[in-house]
């Protein structure tokens, strides 16, 4: 029997030092613009260089990437107004580099790369590619260009379903997932680091640290009563679905196991960690997301797996646990005694007003007022959509958005309603064709349900998609990336799924 993931100490601590790095010099490149461009130069020369190499290597900055800088402008290079951000520098290189090398090995008939002409999945893929280009035609008739590009970018994601068919492997598969560890470890160092500098009330960086975090797309950092400081970043949704992945394992050393605390500390303690972003993040929609995916969980072990009752609420009761232990673990974040200012916060009235405020917060408020308008504008054309770019209009009570209309009327082509935003960009049929690719993703993974890395790789799929109703993440490359990674390793792994175990 074959080992599915071992710990490779060097790769891991190797890419982890490496987003350290990262993130040291993309704040000191926001410091200084002109390092900012050397950096983001740097970068992409690196990323030419080892993914020449080896593909795998430039699969591996793509995923890293997604994890840590949520929207992508670590680095970014400006021209006027607009900018590009690493995100698309990587992409470019990542795609020439696999189109140059497909070019030499057309020429030299190696059959290898072409494998996913073959997949099962191909047709799922190129319907929904017919689908973009429609959304992008549409979006060229009627809309403005500029605003065409900026809503379609995201999906153009999709096509590093080349490279990656042509890079990750069986072979390669236990380093990916090092390397994806490392990553989720490095965005929890950043998120605990942060919780504790604003929930001390480190002035004298407080301001500085809000302004790279806002102006890089990393993500939010707000006061939410109690004088807690909510941090949130877009690829938090990496927590959601990491945690879900180790569900299952956890299950297994904690439930099913006679002596489940020996030697699982360092699980247990990732495992709670990865929870606390969960909980430091106070999405609602990260929230929902997850009740769902537990709600499979249990479902599945009890009327699938045919686990016992009382084996399914010990099951309960290890994640109430980690529940209670992410809590004191945040609780600990924001009263360990430094020598900086400590501010007085009270974490469960912080937790209390987001749980209770579900009418009254500006943020729910006007998205609660866009469903209607955003539903208009779908129904104009249902079927085929109105392209990218296409913009609904409706009330906001957002203050950012306010100050620049002060009557409260905001128009966007962006939408926190996933799956209405496909909708109206690439139309009914676009949508389901989006969807059948989804659920043919999950029934191939079905197949390794009794696999616990792959049942939770399942339950994060769960939790992505029951977010994307309340916050788009299947229209962006953080969702992408992660369907991505999923097609691949099913279906290259379907062949060996009777010889893979997990420890």
């Amino acid at each position: 029997m074959e080992k599915f993931f071992a710990f490779n100490p060097k790769l891991f601590k190797a890419t982890l030092l490496a987003v350290i790095f990262i993130e040291f010099f993309s704040l000191y490149g926001f410091a200084y613009s002109f390092l900012n461009k050397a950096f983001f130069i740097l970068i992409i020369f690196a990323t030419l260089y080892l993914a020449w190499k080896k593909l795998i290597y430039g699969v591996y900055i793509v995923l890293v990437e997604l994890i840590i800088a949520s929207k992508g402008y670590l680095f970014y290079l400006e021209f006027g107004e607009k900018s590009i951000s690493i995100r698309i520098g990587i992409f470019i290189a990542i795609m020439a580099v696999w189109g140059f090398k497909f070019l030499i090995d057309s020429v030299k008939d190696k059959k290898i790369k072409r494998e996913f002409l073959k997949s099962k999945l191909l047709p799922y893929y190129l319907s929904l590619f017919v689908f973009i280009v429609w959304g992008i035609i549409g979006g060229v008739a009627r809309n403005n260009l500029s605003n065409v590009f900026f809503d379609f970018n995201g999906w153009l994601y999709f096509l590093l379903i080349f490279p990656f068919y042509s890079a990750i492997n069986k072979e390669n598969l236990n380093d990916l997932l090092n390397v994806l560890l490392a990553g989720i470890i490095g965005l929890i160092i950043k998120t605990f680091l942060l919780l504790v500098i604003f929930s001390h009330n480190f002035e004298s960086t407080m301001l500085g640290l809000y302004r790279w975090i806002r102006v890089t797309g990393v993500g939010e950092i707000a006061d939410v009563g109690g004088g807690f400081y909510r941090i949130f970043f877009q690829s938090h949704i990496y927590g959601v679905i990491g945690f879900f992945i180790f569900l299952p394992l956890l299950y297994k050393k904690f439930v099913q196991q006679k002596k489940p605390i020996n030697n699982n500390y360092k699980f247990l303690f990732l495992v709670v960690s990865i929870f606390s972003l969960i909980i430091i993040s106070f999405s609602r929609s990260f929230w929902i997301g997850s009740l769902a995916a537990f709600f499979v969980f249990f479902t599945v072990a009890l009327f699938v797996f045919k686990e016992k009752f009382n084996k399914i609420l010990i099951g309960g009761i290890t994640v109430g646990a980690v529940f209670l232990m992410s809590i004191i673990l945040i609780v600990f974040l924001i009263k360990i005694p430094l020598p900086f200012g400590q501010g007085d916060v009270s974490f469960a009235d912080a937790l209390k007003n987001r749980i209770s405020d579900s009418s009254q917060g500006a943020a729910v408020s006007s998205r609660w007022n866009l469903i209607g308008p955003l539903w208009e504008e779908v129904k104009n054309k249902p079927f085929l959509g109105s392209g990218f770019g296409s913009t609904v209009s409706y009330k906001t009570l957002d203050p950012r958005a306010l100050q620049n209309n002060p009557d409260g009327v905001y128009t966007t082509y962006a939408f926190e309603w996933g799956y209405l935003d496909i909708w109206l960009k690439i139309g009914f049929f676009g949508l389901i064709a989006y969807l059948l690719l989804i659920w043919k993703i999950f029934s191939m993974g079905w197949s390794f349900r009794r696999k616990e890395l792959f049942f939770g790789s399942l339950l994060g799929l769960v939790a992505l998609i029951t977010i994307n109703f309340f916050t788009p993440y299947l229209n962006h490359p953080l969702g992408i990336g992660y369907l991505l990674v999923l097609s691949v390793v099913y279906e290259k792994l379907s062949s060996q799924k009777s010889k893979i175990v997990v420890n």
